[in-house]
């Protein structure tokens, strides 16, 4: 989406700088915690995350992707701080810095591939937690087939192993 002068200068008005260097978001909030902005276009207004937008205005298209924070504040738009991940990257990371105990709890809500990604890893955190297949794809909602495979690396092999996953919580 292309920005004009005026989002520019209407977004750049609703930012505090923090300390930390965050660019703390003080328009509007989703329920989730996240800024929000709306652009008018076409006699509409489509509101979009305010992170997102800030990716989008200062370093280039979001290509479907997730914008992640580095600073893990999620009221901050600085561009330098934003970058582009899957949803299982963005979980990865969250668990990784300790602010996710259990990924499989977060993967439910989303739609398509980012979906599928998502709940390929809870699959592997699951198995790396000790679960074997058969509850593993009984509480995932899969077959034991698919989680067979996932598990060996036939599919969604650029996850990790159940091992590595494992790693990341200790």
């Amino acid at each position: 989406m292309t920005y004009s002068s005026s989002d520019i200068t209407r977004f750049l008005s609703k930012i505090k700088l923090t300390d930390k260097g965050c660019w703390e978001w003080q328009g509007g909030v989703n329920t989730a915690g996240y800024g929000q902005f709306a652009i008018h276009r076409g006699g509409k207004f489509i509101n979009k995350q305010a992170h997102r937008v800030s990716y989008e205005m200062f370093k280039g298209d979001a290509a479907g992707k997730n914008v992640c924070h580095t600073c893990d504040n999620r009221y901050c738009v600085r561009p330098e701080h934003l970058w582009l991940g899957t949803q299982a990257e963005n979980i990865r990371d969250a668990v990784a810095k300790g602010r996710l105990s259990n990924p499989v709890k977060t993967v439910w809500y989303r739609k398509g591939r980012g979906r599928d990604e998502a709940r390929a890893y809870a699959v592997l955190w699951l198995l790396g937690k000790g679960w074997n297949i058969k509850k593993t794809a009984r509480y995932i909602g899969v077959s034991r087939a698919l989680v067979k495979k996932i598990k060996i690396g036939e599919i969604w092999g650029h996850l990790g192993r159940p091992a590595t996953l494992v790693s990341l919580l200790a």
